[in-house]
């Protein structure tokens, strides 16, 4: 929408630039205008910040990720709701990411090592809190102006897309293929054990500079390697990782959940105890990193299990099992030590100058730069609306329409047969009547006698002046008695098939006629022609709005309602032409099952509708 929508929408801040789009949303340099201080400022798609559910599950996740507190947890001041604007106002991250400083000058391994522990202590305390990452990869692994390492966009792919893992018709997934767990791929709701996987996965990427399923070149193609393959091992596409690293990052990579570590902190303290076995209980600060906000992390980094050093280096044995306690404080993360440069903006995609940077420590292993530098990304959430998204795990297993398909028709014939023959008929209440139809005595319990309203007929044997016609219970007008012929009038329009004639008198009881004149100009059969034309288109335009992506109550209530209108109406109608029993129980019990026909009818549409729409995404995937 551009910086001036969303000014408006903000006005306690001044926004002075984009920095940078992401598949999740749009990040603006901004500056409060009391405070002033500089902050990013995401806004989330345009198109996701109208749904309802999407605007329900940020509110609750902000508040949520507001409350963290850690030291590798990015800052947020602030979250909006407003015009249509969906935003999340954060400290402002200037060093760039480590995706910029891993792709541009490599990264060493126990500097890598170092930023993973950073990022799993963070993500620790967030998990402490029942926030889930769900996208952990090094673009959203952020530095401050003093090369703090923050994690940034916690919460924001559940926001976006709910517990499950989503997919567009082009085969994109919502968030980032090459670093999903399996569980994430299958399209399951993900708990820590994902993250965990996550930064093994990205682990893994910064040692070798290849990701654990390199063979797999399409999004769908890496989320099927992780169901039915285990990551290639490090050993043989890294040899000179040392082992004891290589091992951790294989046991956060275990296909089954409860093969991994439980926990990102037990990941960081056996990634941080084999570090320290591996290079020294110094290596953190020769790494030009530092782990805060883990008392588990940070002792686990500084202490070694007895096991030979790296780079040759002597173990005194008073070192060995225990912390040392002439170790100095690891500092915080120095440019000097790194391959980065000060004053990289987030995201920053311009290749940052060598010339500038300062000399480097002596490392274990060369910098490693990443092979693939050019990646499958995720689905771009700014150009998508929330329908274009399927549920990965149907894409999987679609769901089948047989079942309701069947449940439909037989219900339905059901239906049918109750309209065709009726389920009894409506006796007329009072004593047997007295009167004379015709020439005939009529009985209540008799069979109706044949009347054409289109011409007067005699009644004799009955008080009054008159006599009121009924339709199932309904008045439908009242005719003259004179002479003792009955003059219909317009009952000849109003009365068809059984209606009950109710004389004048008072103590008079309504006896039944059958109309033998044609029931098609009468009201009776206009009207249930209406509501059994009028139901079924009615049915028709709810199917249509099964058609959406998403499940939602009210085409089902539609149809239920709509389908028990037709079936009154043709219940009526073949009342009126079939000469079915007269029967209310007819017509509620028609509608009632109808109702449910017409439901299991919609589900088993939209089931096959989906079916058809995830084979297709299936093809694409394949494409792509």
């Amino acid at each position: 929408m551009g910086t001036d929508a969303l000014s408006a929408a903000l006005p306690d801040y001044e926004i002075t630039k984009e920095l940078g789009r992401g598949a999740m949303g749009i990040v603006y340099l901004g500056r409060h205008r009391a405070l002033d201080r500089l902050v990013a400022i995401k806004e989330l798609p345009p198109s996701f910040a109208a749904d309802d559910n999407v605007r329900k599950r940020f509110l609750t996740e902000a508040r949520v990720v507001a409350s963290l507190d850690h030291p590798h947890v990015v800052v947020i001041h602030d979250f909006v709701d407003r015009d249509g604007h969906l935003a999340l106002v954060m400290e402002h991250l200037p060093n760039g990411t480590v995706w910029d400083q891993f792709m541009h000058h490599g990264l060493a391994a126990p500097r890598a090592c170092g930023l993973v522990l950073a990022t799993l202590a963070g993500v620790h305390h967030a998990h402490d809190r029942g926030i889930m990452h769900r996208d952990i990869k090094p673009e959203n692994l952020i530095f401050t102006h003093d090369w703090q390492l923050k994690v940034t966009d916690f919460g924001i792919a559940q926001v976006l897309s709910g517990r499950e893992t989503m997919t567009t018709a082009e085969g994109a997934i919502v968030g980032t293929p090459a670093y999903m767990a399996p569980e994430q791929a299958e399209g399951r709701p993900c708990g820590p054990p994902a993250d965990v996987y996550a930064s093994g996965a990205m682990l893994y990427e910064m040692l070798t500079g290849k990701l654990p399923f390199p063979d797999a070149e399409t999004a769908m193609a890496m989320a099927n390697a992780r169901l039915t393959q285990d990551p290639v091992p490090i050993a043989s596409v890294g040899p000179a990782i040392p082992e004891a690293i290589a091992e951790v990052a294989m046991h956060a990579l275990a296909r089954k959940e409860s093969d991994r570590f439980s926990s990102a902190e037990e990941f960081g303290v056996a990634l941080g105890e084999a570090a320290a076995d591996t290079w020294g209980i110094e290596w953190m600060t020769e790494s030009g990193t530092a782990v805060r906000g883990s008392a588990a992390i940070e002792q686990a980094s500084r202490t070694t299990r007895g096991k030979t050093l790296g780079r040759n280096r002597a173990v005194d044995p008073t070192e060995r099992d225990t912390a040392d306690p002439s170790a100095p404080d690891v500092p915080a993360e120095d440019p000097r030590a790194t391959n980065i440069v000060p004053g990289t903006a987030p995201h920053a995609e311009a290749p940052m100058p060598t010339e500038s940077l300062p000399p480097t420590p002596p490392a274990a292993l060369p910098p490693v730069i990443p092979q693939q530098q050019h990646r499958v990304g995720g689905a771009d959430l700014n150009r998508l609306d929330p329908e274009d998204m399927f549920n990965l795990a149907e894409v999987r297993s679609p769901p089948s329409p047989l079942v309701p398909a069947l449940v439909a028709a037989a219900v339905l014939i059901a239906a049918v047969l109750v309209m065709l023959n009726g389920i009894g008929s409506d006796p007329s209440a009072g004593a047997p009547a007295e009167a004379v139809v015709n020439g005939a005595r009529v009985n209540v319990a008799d069979e109706p006698i044949e009347v054409d309203l289109t011409e007067p007929f005699a009644l004799e044997g009955v008080d009054g002046d008159s006599v009121t016609a009924t339709f199932l219970g309904i008045p439908v007008g009242s005719a003259s008695i004179e002479d003792g012929l009955v003059d219909p009038g317009y009952l000849r329009y109003t009365g068809a098939g059984v209606i009950e004639l109710t004389p004048g008198g008072e103590s008079e009881p309504s006896f039944p006629v059958r109309t033998s004149n044609s029931v098609y100009p009468t009201a009776p059969f206009v009207v249930a022609a209406m509501l059994a034309l009028g139901g079924l288109g009615s049915v028709q335009s709810n199917l249509r709005g099964m058609r959406s992506r998403r499940i939602r109550i009210g085409p089902y209530v539609g149809l239920a309602i709509s389908g028990a209108i037709a079936a009154a109406g043709l219940s009526v109608l073949a009342m009126l032409v079939l000469e079915t029993p007269m029967s209310v129980a007819t017509i509620a019990l028609g509608a009632v099952v109808t109702a449910v026909g017409c439901v299991a009818l919609g589900e088993a549409y939209r089931r096959w509708r989906r079916r058809r729409r995830l084979r297709r995404v299936t093809v694409a995937s394949g494409r792509r």
